[in-house]
């Protein structure tokens, strides 16, 4: 009883994490934020948001077997990463107190400047690794194969921007907790002492306002789009769901993470417009063999020991 009860203690603070974390795309803050803003939007053009509207409290979006695997998801991925995967999890706070300690010192005292630079930087360097790592998935076979437990959602709602396979968010944390140590150690070498962030709600205050913006939307059923012009800056909504469509047209398009200015610059950027495009989700045929939750585990796992095991010749009788 008292195992069953650390167990529920942990799922319950996994939980708790994702809606009171500034750093977790379903912030209760970005939440709300996300609904106001698909609201206004499908007020503002109730014709042609009608079907969003119908799209967002529909019963397939929420509990659908789709759905009920992304809740099923991040409920025992918390379980895991709080206790199996837990030496794995890159501290970066652990790193950045260690780095305070031990760093040279050859700069001068900090400018009045500093800690804002650090703010900004921190969140390009986040970003850049969203990027690279996100890219890396689509291009290396073993990642792709964890990768594919996100894009086997056939539906998008909130809950599926947590929808990963636990060795993929073990991989995404070693590789962001790398680059944001070195933007610090950066920073510790050339001033003379740890910068304190600008924070806002508890979060860098640039990743916070971006994510006020609609981020919750990306992992939804309304389309919100930039236009053209200001998604060569920053990531839309309507582009990310972009990124998770069957459609060859729209394959390895749109990896950002918040800013648009990686696709354009490595030739993955997809535009769009208010006119929401025809999109299906999914992995295609391939999407079957991900429809319940033991499979979201096992089947990544599966099709990387059948890529990477040795071929064995026959022997000649």
């Amino acid at each position: 009883m008292e195992m069953l009860a650390q167990m529920a203690n942990t799922l319950g603070n996994s939980l708790l994490r994702l809606l009171f974390d500034p750093g977790s795309r379903v912030f209760m803050p970005f939440l709300a934020a996300g609904l106001g803003i698909a609201m206004i939007v499908m007020v503002a053009e109730q014709k042609r948001k009608l079907a969003d509207r119908e799209r967002l409290i529909s019963r397939e979006t929420w509990i659908s077997r789709s759905a009920i695997n992304d809740y099923g998801l991040i409920l025992i991925n918390g379980l895991l990463i709080s206790t199996v995967l837990a030496p794995l999890m890159l501290n970066g706070g652990a790193v950045t107190s260690w780095l305070a300690q031990n760093a040279p010192r050859i700069g001068t005292d900090p400018a009045w400047w500093a800690g804002g630079a650090l703010t900004l930087a921190l969140f390009v360097a986040d970003d850049f690794a969203r990027y690279i790592g996100h890219y890396l998935e689509h291009r290396i076979p073993a990642l792709w194969e964890l990768h594919k437990v996100h894009h086997s959602a056939e539906v998008l709602n909130f809950a599926t921007a947590e929808r990963h396979h636990p060795l993929s968010i073990v991989y995404f944390r070693l590789l962001d907790g790398m680059m944001i140590a070195l933007v610090n150690l950066g920073f510790l070498i050339v001033f003379q002492e740890q910068l304190t962030v600008a924070l806002l709600l508890g979060g860098n205050v640039f990743w916070v306002a971006i994510n006020m913006a609609g981020g919750v939307l990306r992992h939804s059923p309304v389309w919100v789009s930039f236009g053209p012009k200001v998604e060569r800056w920053l990531i839309s909504p309507a582009q990310h769901q972009i990124h998770h469509s069957t459609d060859p047209r729209h394959f390895d398009r749109n990896f950002g993470g918040s800013l648009a200015i990686w696709d354009r610059m490595f030739g993955t950027l997809y535009t769009t417009t208010p006119n929401r495009e025809r999109i299906e989700y999914g992995l295609g045929v391939e999407t079957r063999a991900f429809r319940s939750l033991p499979s979201l585990y096992a089947q990544p796992l599966i099709n990387i020991w059948r890529t990477l095991r040795p071929i064995v010749p026959a022997t000649s009788s």
